[in-house]
């Protein structure tokens, strides 16, 4: 499965893999589903584990053309890029590229853990790593 996602309230965590342009589609609609579930804005985690495979260009393409359909005004995204080595500088070289074309906007913090994020964003302690393992968001 390329992508997988759990939530929580209005913490949505998104786990990829091997990111391709016909994700694009489910990732809106799952989380337009998610929206009209909250009435806050989300918080999202964009989870990559170490062994991720950077997305194309054409993926690249895609998710800044529908920036504001995947994140609309108000909600931030938060990276975490598991670990470290050549996977994940690669796909940090990424992230910085989708930055620059969408301006910074929705963009939080980038994180090497997900303990981290969820200490330091003060996500609710009833998300745990455990849960997000057993929803396949963690190796």
């Amino acid at each position: 499965m390329p992508y997988r996602t759990f939530h929580d309230g209005r913490y949505v965590f998104i786990a990829w893999d091997r990111p391709a342009v016909g994700d694009i589609d489910g990732l809106v609609a799952d989380l337009a589903k998610v929206r009209k579930l909250v009435a806050e804005p989300l918080v999202i985690f964009s989870v990559i584990p170490a062994d991720g495979e950077p997305p194309a260009a054409a993926f690249r393409k895609q998710i800044v053309g529908r920036w504001e359909e995947i994140l609309p005004k108000g909600e931030t995204v938060h990276a975490v890029l598991v670990g470290s080595g050549i996977g994940a500088s690669l796909n940090r070289a990424v992230l910085n590229t989708i930055r620059m074309f969408v301006r910074g906007r929705g963009i939080g913090k980038v994180y090497s853990a997900v303990a981290t994020a969820l200490r330091e964003e003060r996500v609710p302690d009833s998300i745990t790593a455990e849960r997000l393992r057993t929803a396949g968001i963690l190796r």
